[in-house]
């Protein structure tokens, strides 16, 4: 069994992982995770596949030269094992909403309330990119699980009190669907996790591949 990094801070993502048995070594990826002017044109599926590679990519190229600077790390022993035996598991999430397109983190209070209004009282994507890195071979494995979420007819009100008392501008679309937010949500088609931030049902398979 080779070793999970998770190339992620989240978290939600690192609890849904112990949820299924696996307990990862954290190590945060160097890279910039804004949207570009050209992601807008492309499909979110594609541009979340490219950041959740570009996370992998990064901590697995640190790994290899041993340039493993982040002071958020947790403790790395035995480096040389992390890169024989070591898969890294990066992961990006958006939102999209048609008409709209993509929706990622917010950038302030303004831009959080912006995003749940449009929201309101209807249905959007949540895509969850996903790409495993092995740290020896380099070998690529990458997927994006898609799930349908509704929102209810909430209230200015209730936006601006779900800001104050659950800040979400570490989230896609500008919230969680766990926590304070889950009681605007009428309904989730697809996985719930991949809506938290990792599809664990599609991430198992390629972990078992590779």
């Amino acid at each position: 069994m080779k070793k999970v990094i998770l190339a992620s801070g989240s978290p939600r993502r690192l609890a849904i992982l112990r949820a299924h048995g696996v307990s990862p070594t954290i190590i945060l990826p160097a890279v910039d995770e804004t949207l570009s002017v050209d992601d807008a044109a492309l499909p979110a599926e594609q541009v979340a596949v490219r950041l959740a590679l570009l996370k992998a990519s990064d901590v697995a190229a640190r790994l290899v030269s041993g340039e493993v600077f982040c002071s958020n790390c947790l403790p790395l022993t035995g480096l040389s094992q992390l890169v024989s035996g070591s898969v890294v598991l990066g992961a990006d999430t958006l939102v999209y909403k048609e008409g709209t397109g993509i929706l990622g983190k917010p950038k302030d209070r303004a831009d959080a309330i912006r995003m749940l209004e449009l929201l309101r009282a209807t249905s959007h994507q949540v895509y969850t990119g996903v790409a495993l890195v092995d740290v020896e071979s380099g070998r690529e494995q990458a997927l994006c699980d898609v799930s349908t979420v509704t929102f209810s007819d909430y209230t200015r009100a209730d936006i601006e009190r779900f800001i104050e008392e659950d800040p979400p501008f570490d989230k896609a679309g500008s919230y969680a669907a766990q926590g304070m937010w889950a009681a605007h949500i009428e309904s989730i088609r697809g996985d719930r996790e991949n809506v938290i931030g990792l599809p664990w049902h599609r991430i198992e398979a390629l972990l078992q591949d590779i």
